[in-house]
């Protein structure tokens, strides 16, 4: 009987990386899958949220893994046991087990949640001390 690992095909990492982008966008943080400008077939899927890019996804069949890597766009925190922090706050996360699609979902979402959380406190700091001009009330009344 063959391990888990060793069993994954190109259709079983393809496989993974579909049911990975799925779950990531089947929640409500607007996660959606995002277009990949290329000629001919692309060499990988990515994810974008908030109008920039979230994740790229590849499979990587001599590894036998499918390669998450998040962009550093997004505030990383400590990865998943299969992730590895890159330079400039990226993390790569690499998928052997389908056990980690959700470990890594779960992942992903976190980082949407926690930058967006950072942006609203700078936006929020930065008014307070008046870095930001604030919008004057519109006084419809009087259109």
């Amino acid at each position: 009987m063959q391990s888990p690992r060793t069993d994954l095909t190109h259709g079983a990492l393809e496989r993974i990386a579909a049911e990975l982008i799925d779950l990531a966008t089947s929640g409500d943080l607007g996660i959606r899958e995002g277009t990949v400008m290329t000629v001919g077939a692309p060499p990988y899927r990515r994810l974008d949220c908030d109008g920039r890019a979230l994740a790229y996804i590849r499979t990587r069949p001599r590894r036998r893994a499918v390669r998450v890597d998040v962009s550093g766009l997004w505030i990383a925190t400590e990865p998943p046991h299969f992730g590895i922090r890159g330079a400039g706050g990226s993390v790569t996360l690499l998928l052997q087990r389908r056990a980690d699609l959700v470990e890594a979902t779960t992942y992903i979402e976190a980082l949407v949640v926690r930058t967006r959380k950072a942006h609203e406190q700078e936006h929020r700091r930065r008014r307070a001390t008046g870095h930001i001009a604030v919008p004057a009330p519109v006084d419809d009344a009087h259109l």
